[in-house]
């Protein structure tokens, strides 16, 4: 027999949640990252920059050294222009404010454990964006180590790239930086940061 009666409507109280949407893929300003190894420099070169010559040195791996005493660091390599001419070009269009995402290999040789993982993160704050020593610390499982993050980032090989200029102080000082902090307030300025304590004049510092 036929059965004429028309379907019941599920209650509206039981009808079956409607799948949560998928999370939207999450942009940051990274660059790739070598795991830990040796890093021969292959080929070096001086780069000009509105903050001064750079010292940069590439590996088979990727960029191994920025140094912002350029004058004072002895070549480790000679000029290899396929091999440098593609970081020039970056760091020529992130100084004139065409680039904020780097889309270089970072081969940070043989940093590993702590400050390795110190370095990860910093790579990961993207451009125009602050954070703090005790941040950085919370982020990598260490949140009493804000100290040690500074000493981490202060030894930084590749500097701008992996962008240690954008962590500071917890009340917003600029604090130290392996390049000194005139190039630090430049650096955030050339982002539009503000920390609450940048000075308003570069020559105070």
């Amino acid at each position: 027999m036929t059965d004429h009666r028309r379907p019941s409507t599920p209650r509206a109280d039981i009808l079956p949640e409607a799948p949560a949407p998928a999370p939207a893929e999450t942009t940051v300003a990274v660059c790739r990252l070598a795991p830990p190894g040796p890093a021969v420099a292959v080929a070096s070169d001086v780069v000009d920059s509105p903050v001064g010559p750079l010292r940069v040195a590439v590996s088979q791996r990727g960029i191994c050294r920025l140094d912002f005493d350029a004058l004072e660091v002895e070549a480790a390599a000679p000029r290899d222009a396929q091999l440098l001419d593609p970081i020039r070009e970056q760091l020529d269009e992130f100084f004139e404010g065409r680039r904020k995402v780097f889309d270089l290999t970072v081969d940070l040789g043989p940093v590993h454990g702590f400050a390795y993982d110190v370095l990860v993160a910093t790579s990961r704050i993207p451009f125009g964006e602050l954070r703090s020593y005790g941040e950085i610390a919370r982020a990598v499982g260490r949140p009493k180590a804000a100290r040690a993050v500074g000493g981490a980032l202060h030894r930084n090989p590749v500097a701008v790239i992996v962008p240690c200029h954008r962590v500071i102080g917890s009340t917003g000082s600029l604090t130290g930086f392996g390049g000194g902090l005139c190039i630090k307030y430049d650096l955030l300025e050339l982002e539009g940061i503000e920390p609450t304590s940048l000075p308003k004049h570069r020559a105070s510092l």
